[in-house]
Order: C-alpha cells, then sequence, then structure tokens
C-alpha cells in the first residue's frame, strides 16, 4: 500500500491501459484496494516468492535458480501479453519516458522498427542524508515528488545481440563501498571472503565500488508463446541496443524499514534475503555517523533531460 497509489497515478498518465498484480499473500489491504480499481487485475498463487520448482527441460538449460518468482513472470504474460506489449516492474520501479509521451507513441515507433524488447536501467534514488530518510519513515504513502537524487553517472552500455555492459555499479554498490559494509562475506563466506579481498587489495581494486547489484532488466515486452524469463533481469527475447529506458528505483524509500523486516522474517530472497541484511547494516551505520546518500556527482532527478544528459535515457 504504500507504493500503489503513487505507482498507479504514474503509470496511468503515461497510459497504462491495464495493471496485473500477483498477490503474495499480502495483509495490507493491497487486495481490497486493487479489486476496486477499475483497470487492476489481481492473481493469486499457492506458492510462495521464494519456492523452488521443477522447470520443462527446455527452460532448465537457461535459468540459474529454479524458484517460483522467475516462472511466474513467464506465465503473466503468456496469460495476459501474449502477442501485446506490456511492462515488467516492480511496485517501487518509476519507468521515465520524455515529456507528453506515453508508452502508445513509444510502442507505435517500436512496431515500425520491428523491435520486440528494451533494456531499462534501475537508478537507485535516494534522499538527501538519514534524517531525511527518517522523515519519509513516518509516512504512510511514497511522495514520488519529493527531491529525489540520483548518481549522475552512465551506468550501462549497450550492445548488440549481448547483455548490457555494467560500467558504473551504481548507487548501492557505491552506498556499501563508502560505508564500508562487506558485500563478499555473504556469498564467498569466511575462506572465500578473505581470499578475494588479499587479493583485491594486492591489486588496488578496492578503491572503486564493486558491482554489487544487477541494475539492468528487459522491461518493456512485446511476448509469444516462445518466450520466457532466464530470470528476473534476463530473457531468451532479442532486445534492442537502440534503447535503453530509465527506471526511477525508490529503493531508500520511506517503506525500505518494514520490507527489511518482512524479508528478514521470511528469508525468501536471494540467499535468505542477505541484500536485506546488508543495507541494514548500511543504514544503522549511516544513522550512527549522521551520513548522507549523497556524493560529488549526486543530482537532484528533475527531469527527462537530467537522464539524457548522463547516458541514462538512450534513443529519445
Amino acid at each position: 500500500m504504500y507504493f500503489l497509489p503513487a505507482f498507479l497515478a504514474h503509470y496511468r498518465r503515461l497510459g497504462v491501459q491495464r495493471f496485473v498484480f500477483l498477490d503474495d499473500r499480502s495483509d495490507d489491504g493491497s487486495s481490497e484496494f486493487l479489486a476496486q480499481q477499475p483497470d487492476t487485475v489481481v492473481v493469486g498463487s499457492e506458492r510462495r516468492f521464494g519456492d523452488k520448482v521443477e522447470l520443462p527441460q527446455y527452460m532448465s538449460r537457461s535459468i540459474r535458480e529454479f524458484r517460483i518468482h522467475f516462472l511466474w513472470r513467464s506465465i503473466l504474460y503468456d496469460m495476459f501479453a501474449c502477442g501485446r506489449w506490456a511492462l515488467h516492474v516492480d511496485l517501487d520501479e518509476f519507468i521515465y519516458l520524455p515529456p507528453r509521451m506515453t508508452f502508445a507513441d513509444l510502442v507505435s515507433k517500436l512496431d515500425k522498427r520491428g523491435t520486440r524488447a528494451l533494456w531499462a536501467v534501475m537508478l537507485d534514488v535516494y534522499p538527501k542524508d538519514v534524517a531525511t530518510f527518517a522523515e519519509m519513515e513516518s509516512s504512510a504513502r511514497l511522495n514520488a515528488f519529493a527531491t529525489w537524487y540520483f548518481d549522475a553517472e552512465p551506468h550501462l552500455r549497450l550492445r548488440q545481440d549481448r547483455h548490457p555492459k555494467v560500467i558504473y555499479p551504481g548507487a548501492r554498490a557505491r552506498l556499501f563501498s563508502e560505508y564500508g559494509i562487506d558485500t563478499l562475506y555473504p556469498v564467498l563466506g569466511v575462506r572465500g571472503h578473505d581470499r578475494i579481498y588479499r587479493l583485491l587489495k594486492k591489486m588496488h581494486i578496492r578503491r572503486k565500488p564493486l558491482r554489487y547489484n544487477s541494475i539492468v532488466k528487459p522491461a518493456l515486452l512485446k511476448w509469444s508463446e516462445d518466450c520466457y524469463f532466464k530470470s528476473p533481469h534476463s530473457t531468451n527475447m532479442s532486445v534492442s541496443s537502440d534503447y535503453l529506458l530509465p527506471i526511477q528505483h525508490f529503493r531508500f524509500s520511506g517503506s525500505l524499514g518494514q520490507r527489511i523486516r518482512t524479508a528478514m522474517r521470511e528469508k525468501n530472497y536471494f540467499l535468505e534475503s542477505s541484500d536485506y541484511r546488508l543495507v541494514s547494516e548500511l543504514l544503522r551505520t549511516m544513522q550512527d555517523r549522521n551520513g548522507s546518500f549523497l556524493y560529488k556527482k549526486s543530482r537532484p532527478l528533475e527531469s527527462f533531460e537530467n537522464l539524457v544528459d548522463t547516458g541514462n535515457a538512450i534513443g529519445f
């Protein structure tokens, strides 16, 4: 419920005609709220977000981890969007388009070019400092029009018929590095962690933020029966290298504390929600130091031109 009113308003303004939500046993009034909306469909499942499943052989060769939320995306596209354009976004992901452009305008251009899918870059946006973040936590709803900052650097380089190359790891990786949060330990364990960090120190690599989370996803797709998601961030479709959609990703919003508590309790995410443990540690460290989210290249996300100028919107 924290995101839903702003999420629906944002995408309705951009011309989205129907919303399909997967309700993973929400208990905050989301289902009741959505049932009252004229343009929404709510789908339930007996599975939980982190459940492991068996996959058909043709898919199991490509999919790295057999978790139900990988399949949910493909199933929903098969059910509701076969042969038509649809967005693939989470509730905290707001795609930016140029002023006065709608998705109908965009996909009309894409159809003329024979394009079937576009990459998007996930730009973690953030408030100025922990004091502002604490104020946001007292609000029951996201204010998408508050002053949100982003790391004003090119994040990706698009490549023909290949996954985009990450050239800047994003705000979360930067903040982990700045505040000394050890992101390798949960994945590598003690011995692997020590070995890797000795090597990085020897090579002087720790001067730059290490790549941490995936910041690219195929977000706008014209689906067909032979398509499927290999992960939330990749598909077997051919994705255009001519466009890059910018996503305003509200990771560091006022709902983060509640999301951390839920993730830590249910442990449904990757490595038993290790990302949420790290973000929790980051916030504690920042609070202890009265820290800022900003750095020398932080910029308010005030217009689409901000995104074009920094190489985070391409083809418009």
